[in-house]
């Protein structure tokens, strides 16, 4: 298809989606993808291009186009080009319509953020429960650890839904899994240190707590919950450790 005829194609679109185009490959000739990438609209559409002898990796020309794949001409079948359409819709999908993806991996808030996320976790060989003296322990004071214990357990439904809520990006996600393991330590440090006093917390505690929140109607509402959930918590600690 000449560029002026596809351009024109894309025009007669409008608004209508586009989801997975395939292009022939001709004498290096890129207009079509030029064209198609010039469009902000037409971002997300997934393109493939249709060549001869295609085993070798994209020349930055078609990489800086966003190209999916390269389809071989030569082995071209129904089969073939039914599996392209059906990965690209797949990959369309996946992109989402989340105006805050950006285009490189790198650019992403949790990259910016890891580091510094790094440097507040706590490290496992400071703590010698060993040390634990239970006579020191009253008994109101041992239920407040059996029941924070508990509570950390919420740790699980929380990131679950955390995944659920951001399915339609990666970079929350990730710091959701990084956030996940850390608070999955809390409730692992607590019956630790519960066990070494001679009381073992039952897993069905965990299994209570494992069941999903439902699905919030607005994420702002969903990190507010655990912000306050966060705060009560803290506060729950530092009333123990005035005791």
């Amino acid at each position: 298809m000449a560029d002026e005829a596809f351009a024109d194609y894309l025009d007669g679109l409008g608004g209508e989606t586009l989801a997975v185009v395939l292009v022939v490959a001709e004498a290096g000739d890129r207009g079509p993808l030029r064209i198609l990438r010039s469009r902000p609209e037409r971002l997300r559409t997934r393109a493939y291009l249709l060549a001869r002898a295609p085993a070798r990796l994209l020349a930055p020309v078609e990489d800086d186009s966003d190209v999916e794949g390269i389809v071989d001409l030569d082995r071209l079948t129904p089969e073939a080009l039914a599996r392209a359409v059906e990965n690209g819709l797949r990959a369309y999908g996946a992109l989402g319509t989340n105006p805050l993806i950006p285009e490189y991996y790198l650019d992403a808030t949790y990259n910016r953020i890891f580091d510094w996320f790094e440097t507040t976790k706590w490290d496992w060989r400071e703590l010698d429960l060993s040390q634990i003296r239970r006579e020191l322990l009253t008994e109101p004071e041992i239920d407040i650890l059996q029941e924070s214990a508990i509570i950390e357990f919420g740790t699980l439904p929380g990131a679950h839904n955390f995944l659920r809520e951001w399915a339609d990006e990666y970079s929350f996600s990730s710091w959701a899994l990084s956030w996940g393991a850390e608070e999955a330590r809390h409730s692992l440090v607590q019956c630790r240190y519960l066990h070494e006093i001679g009381i073992d917390v039952r897993a069905k505690h965990a299994l209570y707590k494992r069941e999903p929140y439902p699905i919030g109607e607005n994420r702002a509402a969903t990190l507010m919950m655990n912000i306050i959930s966060e705060s009560r918590a803290a506060e729950y600690y530092k009333t123990l450790a005035r005791l």
